[in-house]
């Protein structure tokens, strides 16, 4: 759904300004941001006119609009995309790194029984399938 700042719209008022001015605040954030109310879901929601198809770019998760909202609203915004998708491939790095920390546990494993297998039974040549399989 496409609104527009200042207008209602489908079950949606226009929040202008509250005490705390965080309709005005939010515009420090990015100038395109405004704020509608809900009234069919009771939910404050952040919209963004610079969105091409549907302007909602959130809807909040408070009963009220205080400082939470802006700060909310900067943890989710597109500004911090780039910081989302370190975060990510950090996290996605730190997955791979323990992963291949597991396979090379496993073969470091397999490798000590099939020396101390070796060790243990000289008179052979060859490690049965079932020590390597374990």
């Amino acid at each position: 759904m496409k609104c527009t700042e200042g207008r209602p719209c489908k079950d949606r008022l226009p929040v202008l300004n509250n005490v705390y001015d965080i309709p005005v605040r939010l515009k420090e954030v990015n100038r395109d941001f405004f704020v509608m109310f809900n009234t069919r879901i009771q939910k404050f929601e952040v919209h963004c006119a610079s969105q091409p198809f549907d302007t909602l770019a959130c809807v909040l998760p408070f009963d009220e609009l205080d400082a939470r909202t802006i700060q909310y609203v900067r943890e989710f915004s597109r500004e911090r995309t780039e910081h989302i998708a370190e975060e990510i491939d950090r996290y996605n790095e730190e997955i791979d790194r323990r992963e291949q920390a597991a396979v090379i546990d496993k073969a470091s494993y397999k490798c000590r029984e099939a020396f101390n297998y070796l060790k243990n039974n000289s008179k052979t040549d060859s490690i049965p399938q079932e020590v390597i399989d374990e």
